[in-house]
């Protein structure tokens, strides 16, 4: 809401609400990864992996009877999300921000320790959502076999592996089949590489080779400069 603001709100017997900034506010027509995280000890909201705010917050999130609902409100009817969504996680722990970023483009086992509930839809008809961790089925409203769309976010079976860079020289990053040679690097800064098994579902414009079963997506996170 307000204009592509994120918000995640908690109650403990208080409640707390907490917001993102103008600047972190999403555009349309693009896709996001967001995960919201409370670890007894503060509130947190991650953007594609980036920590975009953060309160200190305590106490135990307190339970209630109402139906979990992905994209509408069960107090507000008409709060309803107008968007796509795909792969949607719920833990019992909070999540590290490197678990965060090395998972945001590769499906779970299902054994993963604290998942609790886990919809991949890819269901592809009908009106009932698979969730094979607990049981948790969900059951779409206000949908046909025609709503049904191909995602094209960056998914499928691989590995990832995270490194800090700080300065020049050969980067391996493990188990991606991938080595970066960093010619030039200003700061320090995390990359994180994940490499997918599969053909990739969206390409650059440019004239390049595509491999046929494998393709990698690498991230830069901070405010370094680099040539690799």
């Amino acid at each position: 809401g307000d204009n592509g603001k994120v918000n995640f709100s908690i109650g403990t017997g208080n409640w707390h609400e907490l917001t993102t900034d103008e600047a972190d506010a999403l555009s349309l027509n693009t896709w996001y990864h967001l995960a919201a995280v409370y670890d007894g000890s503060y509130q947190k909201i991650f953007i594609n992996g980036s920590l975009a705010k953060e309160q200190a917050v305590s106490g135990s999130i307190k339970v209630n009877t109402k139906n979990l609902l992905i994209g509408s409100s069960p107090t507000y009817l008409d709060r309803t999300f107008s968007g796509m969504i795909d792969e949607v996680r719920l833990w019992n722990i909070a999540r590290t921000q490197e678990e965060i970023r090395e998972n945001m483009y590769i499906p779970l086992t299902g054994n993963e320790n604290g998942l609790v509930s886990y919809w991949q839809f890819n269901e592809e008809t009908g009106t009932t959502l698979i969730e094979p961790i607990s049981g948790n089925d969900g059951t779409l409203t206000n949908m046909d076999d025609t709503d049904w769309v191909n995602s094209t976010i960056p998914f499928g079976n691989g590995t990832s592996n995270t490194q800090i860079v700080s300065s020049t020289g050969n980067v391996i990053f493990t188990d991606t089949n991938l080595t970066m040679n960093f010619t030039e690097k200003t700061g320090i800064d995390t990359f994180v590489v994940t490499k997918i098994d599969t053909t990739a579902n969206k390409n650059p414009s440019e004239d390049i080779t595509v491999f046929d079963s494998q393709y990698w997506v690498v991230n830069q996170y901070g405010n370094g400069s680099f040539t690799a």
